[in-house]
């Protein structure tokens, strides 16, 4: 149980502050990017969309692969 608790405390530090950095700076450069008026700021920026919504994506599929091993060993014990 204590080792369960353990898993479910890193979960919620996953959640509250790993995927919560991408999403923050994709929220962030959309604001940049509705006032910008420079093309090639726009162009730069939508570059930075890109990596941080591909990080995005990292994170929440390595978040995934991370509880359904867990679950399965849940289901071991």
């Amino acid at each position: 149980l204590q080792e369960r608790n353990e898993r479910l405390r890193a979960y919620a530090f996953t959640n509250a502050h790993i995927i919560r950095a991408p999403v923050s700076r994709i929220l962030g450069l959309l604001n940049l990017m509705h006032r910008s008026e420079n093309p090639a700021e726009a162009q730069e920026i939508k570059r930075y969309l890109e990596e941080s919504a591909t990080e995005l994506d990292r994170v929440i599929r390595q978040s995934s692969i991370d509880l359904e091993k867990d679950s399965d060993e849940d289901a071991s014990v």
